[in-house]
């Protein structure tokens, strides 16, 4: 989920940012050590810690990082597949441990003054949930995404009118961890209209 104009000192806010940050970290340790196990990586969870004490949560893509640093590898696999692999809800080796849902974060959204947006729906994989987190009070969907093809994206422009929300897009750009497929910051985007539909909404 995408929030948008959200108060930023929102105590509720920030005391969920503080749970779901430590469940993300314990998430990736428990991945982590299943990679371990299964002889997949052979690496330390402290080291990791260490190379990046200053982030609030620690996901799979510090994993990879801390590991392309110390020059450490993955066996029978690159970096990129093991966080793949075993880091993404999508990976074969992927054990699911978080308890907060999307609807969690409509709430919360709502709650800090916040526009909720589906982000890249085709991530969520069947329409139904989509609607469902419509009917719940997402006020938005993310049509314009890299991963998202032309059909894809009309589609959702179909689904953002029918229900009568509207469209946001982006790059996905996440810096120096991104993916080749996303080359930089704002090479994917919104209309100038659409844009201004999405400053009124957020008013």
């Amino acid at each position: 989920m995408l929030g948008y104009y959200i108060d930023i000192h929102n105590e509720s806010l920030a005391s969920f940012i503080e749970e779901i940050s430590a469940e993300k970290t314990e998430n990736t340790q428990i991945n982590f050590e299943n990679a371990r196990a299964l002889g997949v990586i052979s690496y330390d969870w402290e080291r990791v810690l260490q190379l990046h004490s200053e982030q609030p949560r620690i996901s799979g893509v510090h994993v990879a990082d801390a590991m392309r640093r110390d020059g450490a590898s993955a066996k029978d696999m690159s970096l990129r597949n093991m966080f793949r692999t075993f880091f993404l809800p999508s990976g074969a080796g992927f054990i699911e441990t978080e308890t907060l849902t999307a609807y969690d974060s409509v709430d919360i959204i709502k709650k800090a003054g916040g526009v909720p947006v589906i982000a890249h729906p085709k991530s969520i994989g069947n329409n139904e949930t989509v609607v469902g987190l419509i009917n719940y009070g997402a006020k938005g969907i993310e049509v314009y995404h890299p991963s998202q093809t032309r059909e894809e994206r009309e589609k959702y422009k179909q689904l953002a009118s029918e229900y009568g929300i509207f469209i946001t897009g982006g790059s996905d750009w996440h810096g120096k961890n991104s993916s080749p497929e996303t080359p930089c910051i704002g090479c994917a985007g919104l209309d100038s209209d659409n844009y201004e539909i999405l400053k009124r909404r957020g008013r």
